[in-house]
């Protein structure tokens, strides 16, 4: 957040000055506009004096120097005292404001009054009111502005002779006798009532109906998050339901196969397979919407200390049971090579990257290489097999996609492995990248914190 940066609440409640640590964040963003507006002031009124011979400038340096310090008590009050209740923390700041108009009123007194036109601050006021407090608080802070320089204009203009003044009226550029009119004085405070009054009605206005969008937005927000929780829940759900009978289906199938291989006929055989194969992509599918649920779930994941050297080679060993192709690979991975990271999502990655390299290579090599690097380490998984045009290439991430020709080279596949890969990766705070050329293969590049 930057220094002047007004902050949004972070608590539950929806009305934006429910809670007492929202006009706690409140106070420290209004203690920092101040310091500003100190600072400000102080090169004003050293500048102002090499231009009005009027202007006396201990006269001023004297409330400014009080607001500073003022200003400092209610910085360390913040950082120091525990937050108490909304109504203390509201009072506070109607005291911090309080004093801020009784500093600016004696400021406005001693450079002209009612012929300074820096008069028009009390309306920023009312503006920043409408930020701190809702409805009807801010007219209570436009109102004392109005008593305020109404007050230290009547009684420091003598509009009936010279005997009434009660205090002594500060001149800055000259004694025009207009500012001694009674016509023209109170013409400028009707003014100034108005313009104030009508700020405080479109401040407070627009602010009321911020809150109001606000809130809606919240509640749908909510709405949201509950149908998407619902939803993978259900997912979830299926997928664990699901997985049992279809898997029983499998057996069932590869048992008929075993047991009746020299009484069927090819035909039957063949349909048998088939099915055996659309039974295996549910399987994978049901899978693979699995792992789309848990990466959902970030808070349910638990952080560990592993060997991801020892884990890529497990997972090769692994992979390679069910090879069919006439491949080799190669792994240029140092030993014994611990990052703390999520364990679960980091086998399901290296699982993908593996077992889509194997699929769509007929022969030759899969080269599969480790380089640490200082807070990274980055994963190349290399293949020489079928590759992508660029056009799929800036789809290989979708959900549900397959390139044609890995179509054609196999049936199996759910094209939701390479979306889960890029899902895990990003919750891993990492990045992926690839290139492929077709009929020459292609490599996935991955970079992944060694602390995430």
């Amino acid at each position: 957040m930057s220094f002047l940066d007004i902050p949004e609440p972070i608590d539950e409640d929806l009305s934006r000055f429910s809670s007492a640590q929202s006009l706690r964040h409140r106070s420290n963003w209004f203690i920092r506009l101040r310091t500003i507006a100190v600072a400000v002031s102080v090169i004003l009124v050293l500048m102002a004096k090499q231009v009005l011979s009027n202007l006396n400038p201990t006269l001023l340096l004297l409330p400014i120097g009080t607001l500073a310090f003022v200003n400092f008590l209610y910085w360390f009050r913040n950082q120091k005292a525990q937050l108490t209740n909304r109504q203390t923390e509201r009072s506070l700041i109607k005291i911090q404001m309080l004093f801020d108009l009784v500093i600016l009123t004696v400021l406005m007194h001693y450079s002209g009054g009612i012929e300074n036109p820096l008069f028009f601050i009390y309306f920023i006021h009312v503006i920043i009111a409408s930020l701190m407090f809702p409805g009807k608080q801010v007219y209570q802070i436009a109102f004392l502005a109005i008593i305020l320089f109404t007050g230290e204009v009547l009684l420091s203009i003598d509009l009936f002779g010279g005997k009434l003044a009660l205090l002594q009226h500060y001149h800055v550029l000259s004694e025009a006798y207009h500012l001694h009119d009674q016509n023209y004085i109170f013409m400028m405070l009707g003014m100034f009532w108005f313009v104030i009054l009508f700020t405080a009605f479109i401040a407070s206005s627009m602010m009321n109906r911020y809150r109001i969008i606000r809130d809606k937005l919240i509640k749908k927000q909510r709405q949201l998050i509950s149908t998407e929780k619902e939803k993978i829940d259900f997912f979830r759900f299926a997928t664990h339901e699901m997985k049992t009978p279809m898997v029983t289906v499998q057996s069932a199938i590869d048992t008929i196969l075993e047991l009746s291989k020299d009484s069927l006929d090819e035909k039957s055989i063949d349909l048998l397979r088939r099915s055996r194969g659309r039974t295996q992509q549910a399987i994978d599918m049901v899978k693979d919407l699995g792992d789309m649920t848990q990466g959902t779930i970030p808070n349910k994941l638990e952080k560990s200390k592993i060997d991801i050297s020892n884990t890529i080679r497990n997972i090769v060993d692994e992979e390679m049971l069910n090879n069919q192709n006439n491949l080799t690979i190669i792994q240029n991975i140092p030993s014994d090579y611990w990052v703390t990271t999520y364990q679960s999502l980091f086998e399901k990655i290296i699982s993908n990257l593996v077992s889509n390299a194997i699929r769509y290579s007929d022969d030759g090599e899969i080269i599969i290489s480790l380089i640490p690097k200082n807070t990274v380490f980055e994963i190349t998984v290399q293949d020489f097999g079928i590759g992508m045009t660029l056009e799929q290439q800036r789809k290989v991430f979708d959900e549900f996609y397959r390139a044609p020709q890995a179509k054609k080279h196999t049936t199996t596949g759910t094209g939701l492995g390479m979306s889960i890969v890029k899902r895990f990766i990003e919750k891993m705070n990492g990045h992926i990248s690839m290139k492929s050329e077709v009929g020459k293969g292609t490599t996935f590049k991955m970079e992944l914190p060694v602390n995430v």
